[in-house]
């Protein structure tokens, strides 16, 4: 989990080495763990090499802090943590750090998607309105259907313009106003939805509004 990168363009590539680092070498490592903490590595010295590593890796990313856990057998393997999590006052990062996960969160949704989906619950290329009891459409292209692929991979059009940015300043409407308002164009982009690539925000958000509906609790 990262607390801030200085270039955003650089988090996909961050995260990629990130998970290249934990499949070579397995673990990284922390002086900051529980007493009874128990590492998987062969010797404190790989520990501490792997740890090395990986902060070579944070430092060329600029990064202001960082928490890396590695899970093994469904048990914490290893920890690393790194630079501060307030720099001005010089507050490091240890274990018990909190940071905002922020877009790691779409990927938790695509996995409840995908869960609902071997449930035979979802069609991933079925008609958005099919699941919604208003229409979800692009005001550009009427006709166009929308469908959770498009959303799960930023092709849908949908735009963090509109009432994206408002609900951030906590203007909240209805979902149904959202799409079938009269501010409605502004939540789409002018591209045909499952052509373009645009990375979208709000998509995720909706995602869990499609989880919600077909979830039983």
């Amino acid at each position: 989990m990262i607390s801030y990168l200085k270039h955003k363009n650089y988090i996909t590539i961050f995260i990629l080495v990130l998970a290249l680092i934990l499949q070579t070498f397995g673990n990284a490592a922390s002086a900051n763990v529980p007493a009874d903490f128990v590492c998987f590595c062969a010797s404190l010295a790989e520990h501490e090499q792997n740890a090395a590593k990986l902060k070579y890796a944070l430092d060329g990313h600029d990064a202001v802090g960082a928490q890396v856990v590695l899970i093994h057998g469904g048990k914490i393997a290893d920890i690393y943590c790194f630079g501060y999590a307030h720099r001005a006052d010089k507050i490091k990062v240890d274990q018990d750090t909190l940071f905002r996960i922020a877009s790691v969160t779409k990927m938790v949704s695509a996995i409840g998607v995908l869960k609902l989906w071997e449930d035979g619950l979802f069609d991933l290329d079925a008609d958005l309105n099919n699941y919604f009891d208003f229409s979800v459409r692009s005001p550009f292209y009427k006709s166009e259907p929308i469908t959770i692929r498009q959303i799960m991979t930023h092709t849908a059009s949908l735009a963090d313009d509109g009432h994206y940015k408002r609900a951030l300043n906590g203007d909240v409407v209805r979902l149904e106003s959202v799409f079938n308002g009269p501010y409605a164009s502004g939540n789409f982009t002018k591209l045909r939805p499952g052509t373009v690539y645009d990375y979208s925000n709000f998509g995720g958000g909706l995602l869990g509004s499609v989880i919600d509906r077909k979830s039983v609790v």
